[in-house]
């Protein structure tokens, strides 16, 4: 994904979607895996998303491409930053969308939530603002991102890595 910079939004159909379990299963490889309230084991299963996410009208995708730090020592925050400017970004797409009258609106966000400063518990003691993790929720971003964006994620990351949330809405 080296075309462009920085964050984009995309607009595309939920009907689009595609699950898999292997995407949820990779969650267990997370070292937050059991840990963060708005992450697997503790979400609802991949059949549930399954039925229910394609059912809305519209969707927006935020993708954000990153430099990997130069130093070991900065990856822990850099991916830590990296995922709360998504999450910000898809909390106010989800307010601009509920204030335009779409009160079903509802967000995925970018990896693990990250968004209490003092550690995750269950259950979630912000669920105005947690984030279900996409990939969670059994999507699979790749496929998504190379439909509505056009481009290919590639792991291992080496240079640069890639942020990805959704907002969906009626």
């Amino acid at each position: 994904m080296s075309s462009w910079e920085g964050l984009r939004k995309f607009r595309f159909s939920p009907s689009i979607l595609q699950f898999d379990e292997k995407a949820r299963e990779a969650c267990r490889s997370c070292k937050r895996f059991g840990k963060v309230a708005l992450c697997p084991p503790f979400v609802p299963s991949v059949d549930y998303y399954r039925s229910l996410l394609p059912t809305y009208r519209s969707g927006e995708l935020i993708v954000a491409l990153y430099d990997v730090p130069r130093k070991k020592d900065d990856h822990d925050f850099v991916g830590r930053q990296s995922s709360l400017d998504v999450h910000r970004q898809l909390l106010a797409l989800r307010r601009d969308r509920f204030a335009e009258g779409h009160h079903f609106a509802t967000a995925f966000g970018a990896g693990s939530c990250k968004f209490c400063v003092l550690g995750c518990v269950t259950p979630c003691r912000n669920p105005e603002s947690g984030l279900v993790a996409i990939e969670g929720a059994g999507v699979d971003v790749g496929k998504l991102v190379l439909e509505v964006v056009g481009e290919r994620l590639v792991f291992p990351i080496e240079e640069k890595f890639v942020r990805v949330g959704m907002v969906l809405y009626d």
